[in-house]
Parts: structure tokens; sequence; C-alpha cells
């Protein structure tokens, strides 16, 4: 007989009036009967309030509403929407995500094994451009298979945990991003089971424009430098950049093509292995190509912002 566990899905939203609605429908199809869904907003400027306020009086003790006046960080509006959580059960999704029919299902049949459990992220964008084929291609880590650390697939885009992972641990409330990542980091080494359920599908629509994607990877870049001790350096990124500094100022020293040449490879080599993977089938040529000729660009943002915070907190 199958064991009937609860589950409380949490939602974060800013300024989502666009998306909410889709996410919740779907979700909603997927409840059983004594699941629930907790909406936490930081401070957004548009009806997103209001609209999650009508589907909490259309499906009452079902859907809940907790509003901050202010903006709050990622971490903060989890642990609100944790401690607000009536189950055992606490699943995660974005509100710029639409989960499958099974997703809840897959999720609550992985975690009856597991303490954490992480859902594989489709990029579905509302429309297709530079910006978000370059997001896009980073999608690749979802189909990686092996033998891989559990945090590869870390993301509160689609997640599940038991409540006792919060006992101990909770999501740091001062970092820009990347709060689920360090959450896993630290629950494996406090020895929780984590696990990864591909079976346990959304479609994540993720940023959708130029500034939304540059402003991503500098909340990462920073979120990264503040989480050094618990994460390490990005040593492939800072090897990658250096090379390329390297070969790009010797490039013009010695006014070499060879070295430049050089250069252009060492710097689409990081994009090169993205478009090596099965996210780049979905893709046109010209598409490819418009998001293969920014995600470096993007990737030095994150560098920087790295370095910049670093510096400031040596400082």
């Amino acid at each position: 007989m199958e064991r009937h566990e609860s589950v409380s899905v949490v939602i974060l939203t800013k300024d989502e009036a666009a998306n909410i609605g889709e996410c919740l429908d779907a979700v909603l199809l997927q409840l059983r009967e004594d699941d629930e869904i907790i909406v936490v907003d930081s401070a957004s400027r548009d009806a997103t309030v209001r609209i999650c306020a009508d589907y909490a009086v259309a499906h009452p003790g079902r859907v809940r509403v907790h509003a901050f006046p202010e903006n709050v960080s990622f971490g903060e509006a989890r642990n609100t929407g944790i401690e607000m959580s009536r189950h055992d059960i606490i699943a995660f999704v974005s509100a710029d995500a639409v989960p499958d029919a099974a997703w809840l299902a897959a999720l609550r049949t992985s975690i009856a094994n597991a303490d954490i459990v992480y859902g594989r992220q489709r990029h579905a964008p509302t429309s297709i451009n530079a910006a978000t084929v370059a997001r896009g291609l980073r999608y690749h880590h979802f189909e990686r298979e092996g033998d891989v650390l559990p945090e590869t697939f870390a993301s509160n885009v689609n997640a599940a945990y038991r409540r006792f992972a919060f006992d101990t641990l909770q999501f740091d409330d001062k970092l820009p991003g990347s709060e689920d990542v360090a959450f896993a980091r630290r629950a494996r080494l406090a020895g929780l089971r984590i696990a990864y359920a591909p079976d346990a599908i959304v479609h994540h629509k993720d940023v959708a424009s130029l500034k939304a994607e540059w402003r991503k990877h500098l909340r990462e870049g920073a979120a990264q430098a503040m989480l050094r001790d618990l994460l390490g350096a990005p040593k492939l990124h800072l090897a990658w950049a250096t090379v390329v500094g390297v070969l790009g100022i010797a490039a013009v020293a010695l006014a070499s093509v060879w070295l430049l040449l050089a250069t252009i490879v060492v710097f689409f080599a990081p994009t090169l292995r993205r478009l090596a993977s099965p996210v780049a089938k979905k893709y046109r040529p010209h598409q490819l190509a418009g998001g293969a000729a920014l995600s470096p660009i993007f990737d030095l943002a994150f560098v920087g912002s790295y370095l910049t915070r670093r510096a400031i907190k040596r400082g």
C-alpha cells in the first residue's frame, strides 16, 4: 500500500503577475487532499499579490499568501515559507516555472528514500533571443548522468525537503543568490541523503533579457565570493579568465595573429562545451550563434563580480 505523505508547496514571488497564475494552476491540479500551497511575496509592485489573494479566496485552506511589505532575500523568504508550512515534506517551485502533470508525484516518490530531492529543469522561455539561448545552454548539467555530486542539481526552482533537514540548517538570508547550493553542500556534509529526480520536471521560463541575464551572473558571482569558504573558489572560471587575459595581452603586445586566434579559441572554450550538450539541439543554428556569442561575456560578468566582492571583503 502506497504511503501517503502530505506536501506543502512553497512558491516565492517578486513581480510575477505574468507567470504566477499558470504556475498555481499547474500545482493545484496535482495536490492531494491535505496538500497546500504557500506563496511568499517580496514587495511585488505589480498585481502578483492580488492574483494570489484571489486564488486563496477560491481555494480556502489550500492556498495561503504572505506578502512582505519590503524586499527580502531569497533565504529569508524561503525560511518564512518553511515556518508557515504545515507538513513534513516541503517542496519549492519557482513562480516562473510550470510543472509537468507528474511533477509532484515524482518528487513525492523520490523523497520516500531521501531527505532532499532536486528535480529536472527544462528551459522554456517565453521568447527566444540571444540572452535566453545563452541561459538555456547552461541547463546542460540537468542532462548529466553518472556519478556526480548531489549539489550539481541543487536548485530551489524545483526541489523537495523533509522538515528535519531544517532542524539544524537554514537558508542563508544574507546571500544575493546560491542559497540553495550552499544548503545542499552543508546538508551533504551533515550526512543528509540527497537525490536527483529526473522525472520531476518543471519548465522554467527564467530570464528573458540581456539585462536580466547580466544581473543574474552578477548575483551569482557575488554569492560565490561570499560562499568561498564553503564552496571553494570557482577555479575553472578563474583559470579560464586568466588564460584569456594573458593570451590577449600577449597577442596585442607581440602583434601576433596566432596568439589572437588562440585567445579567441580559449575565450569560447566553455561555450563550445555547452554547445556539445543535448540542450543545444533544441535551438536553430542562428539562435545558437547569438547565444554562443554572448555566453562568454556573461561568464566574464560572473568572474568580475566574484573578484570585486572578494576584494571588498578583503578590504
